[in-house]
C-alpha cells in the first residue's frame, strides 16, 4: 500500500481549533475503526464522490493544520476539511449575553464543523435510533468490517461502510451486526438515494435537508437533527427525541435534574439560530446528572 499521500497541504484554520476535537464528533465511540486521535492530531477515512480516502490531520501550530490525504478520493475529502476544521462556521456570532450559558461558554465557544457526506453521517444515525450509544457504536464498528475494507494509506485505519453495498444487502447480512430488520430497512433506503442526499447540503438550507430527511419513511426529527448538524454545522440544529439530552440541558442551565423535549425547548428558546450551540455547550460542560435507577441493559438480536 503506497504510503507517500495523493496530496499534502497545510491549511489556514481557526486558531482555537484542534482536529482530534472537532473530527472526533463524527467518530462512533471510542472504538470507531474509521478514526483515530492522538493528542491533537487525527486521523480518519471517508467516501467521498471520487472514491475512498484517508486524511491525517497534524496540528502545526494554532491555525496550522498538515494534511495528508491518501487514495482516489484524496483532493475531494481535503476540500471538505476546512468545513471539517471549522472554518465556515461562526461562533463570534452568539453572544449568550449573562446566566449560565455564558458561564458555560467561558471556556470557549464550541465550534461546529461539517461532514463530506450526508449519507456517510446518516448510516450510523440510524443505528443510533432507540439503543444506547455502546450498541450503536459497535453496530457500525461491525458494519465497517463487513462492508467497508481497509483504508488507503498508512493509517491502518478502515473504510466506512460502502452505501453502494448496503444498498442492497439483505437482512440477514446486518442482523450479524445486532441490527434489527426495521433499522436495516432504513439504511438500505437512504443508501439507495445516496446521490441525491448527498447532493442536499450543496443546494438546500439545512432546515430544508431537515424536512425532506423527515419525509423518508423511519427517518424522524432525532435522526435529521443530528444528522444536518454533523454534515451541515447548522448551529440550530436542535436535537428532540434524545433519551439523555433533556436532563442534561436542564441540569446545566436550571438544576432541574428530569426534563422532557418541552422543558428543553423552553430552556433553550432565548437562544434561536443557536439552540444546537448551546446543546453541545450543555454536554462538554460534563457536568454529571443524578441518576435514578439501573442502566438499560444492552439487546442482542443476534440469536434471534
Amino acid at each position: 500500500m503506497p504510503t507517500e499521500p495523493a496530496l499534502h497541504a497545510v491549511l489556514d484554520v481557526p486558531a482555537d481549533v484542534i482536529p482530534a476535537r472537532l473530527l472526533r464528533r463524527l467518530a462512533q465511540g471510542g472504538g470507531d475503526p474509521t478514526f483515530r486521535a492522538d493528542g491533537t492530531d487525527a486521523a480518519f477515512t471517508a467516501r467521498t464522490t471520487a472514491g475512498p480516502a484517508a486524511a491525517i490531520c497534524t496540528l502545526v501550530r494554532p491555525g496550522r493544520v498538515d494534511v495528508r490525504a491518501f487514495g482516489p478520493g484524496a483532493e475531494a475529502l481535503a476540500a471538505s476539511l476546512p468545513g471539517a476544521l471549522g472554518a465556515l462556521d461562526r461562533p463570534d456570532a452568539f453572544a449568550p449575553g449573562g446566566g449560565p450559558v455564558a458561564r458555560l461558554a467561558r471556556r470557549g465557544m464550541v465550534r461546529l464543523g461539517t461532514a463530506p457526506s450526508l449519507v456517510g453521517v446518516l448510516v450510523p444515525t440510524i443505528l443510533g435510533q432507540k439503543v444506547q450509544a455502546r450498541a450503536a457504536a459497535d453496530s457500525y464498528r461491525r458494519l465497517c468490517f463487513r462492508f467497508g475494507g481497509p483504508g488507503p494509506g498508512p493509517s491502518g485505519l478502515m473504510l466506512p461502510p460502502d452505501p453502494a453495498r448496503l444498498a442492497f444487502a439483505g437482512y440477514e447480512e446486518l442482523h450479524p451486526a445486532n441490527v434489527e430488520r426495521r433499522r436495516a430497512e432504513v439504511i438500505r433506503r437512504v443508501c439507495r438515494d445516496r446521490d441525491r442526499l448527498d447532493r442536499l447540503p450543496m443546494t438546500v438550507p439545512p432546515e430544508e435537508i431537515r424536512r425532506l430527511l423527515c419525509l423518508l419513511p423511519g427517518v424522524g426529527p432525532w435522526t435529521a437533527a443530528v444528522a444536518t448538524l454533523l454534515t451541515c454545522g447548522d448551529p440550530d440544529a436542535v436535537i428532540v427525541g434524545d433519551f439523555h439530552l433533556p436532563n442534561v440541558v436542564a441540569w446545566a442551565l436550571a438544576g432541574e435534574p428530569r426534563a422532557d423535549d418541552e422543558r428543553m425547548l423552553a430552556l433553550l428558546a432565548p437562544y434561536p439560530g443557536q439552540r444546537a450551540r448551546v446543546q453541545l455547550l450543555c454536554r462538554r460542560a460534563q457536568t454529571r446528572v443524578p441518576r435514578y435507577g439501573p442502566r438499560l441493559a444492552i439487546r442482542d438480536i443476534r440469536s434471534a
